[in-house]
């Protein structure tokens, strides 16, 4: 996801990416959650601040079911940002349709409404949260793909591994930068 164009003066962009981290899920409509909560985050810091994508993968219990199973990899996208953080009364309705906190004409309410709906729809979880010293953490939590082939587990792109033999494929996470430096 391409995102340094669109970042306002003011809001420094800062990406890391451990190599290589792989879900299930679609690209493009995980590249319009990512979109949809870098948005949010540099919409919450009218004055500037910092906007950074994380994106890991984590072992153990995993922080969501797949399949009724927690156990195994996962990956995590956290965006984060130094904005004003979420009003905590605020809960799960921020997740609602139309749901906004902007004035009236400046959001429609569902870019977080989409991008829980999609996150939902991989099998994984969004949550935002504030971050301790201010801003908020809108963190997506998916299930890494691990494919088992004749008995033993791969992780990450095995493309050519499943092209023949036409079970699914996953997608890798990655992030795009012209940035330099």
């Amino acid at each position: 996801v391409q995102m340094e164009q669109t970042c306002p003066d003011g809001v420094a962009l800062q990406l890391s990416a451990e190599e290589p981290v792989s879900a299930w899920a679609d690209s493009e409509q995980l590249k319009q959650v990512i979109w949809n909560l870098a948005m949010n985050g540099i919409e919450a810091m009218p004055s500037g601040g910092e906007l950074e994508v994380v994106i890991r993968q984590g072992e153990a219990e995993s922080p969501v079911t797949h399949a009724g199973r927690r156990d195994g990899t996962w990956a995590e996208i956290e965006v984060r940002d130094s904005g004003p953080g979420v009003d905590p009364d605020l809960g799960n309705r921020i997740f609602e349709p139309f749901f906004s906190t902007k004035s009236p004409g400046q959001g429609t309410g569902l870019g977080l409404y989409t991008s829980y709906a999609l996150a939902k729809s991989f099998g994984g979880d969004l949550s935002l949260t504030n971050r301790a010293g201010g801003g908020a953490i809108a963190a997506v939590i998916l299930t890494q793909s691990i494919i088992y082939l004749d008995g033993e587990p791969h992780v990450g792109n095995i493309k050519a591994e499943l092209r023949d033999t036409g079970r699914p494929m996953a997608q890798k996470i990655f992030v795009v930068s012209d940035a330099t430096g």
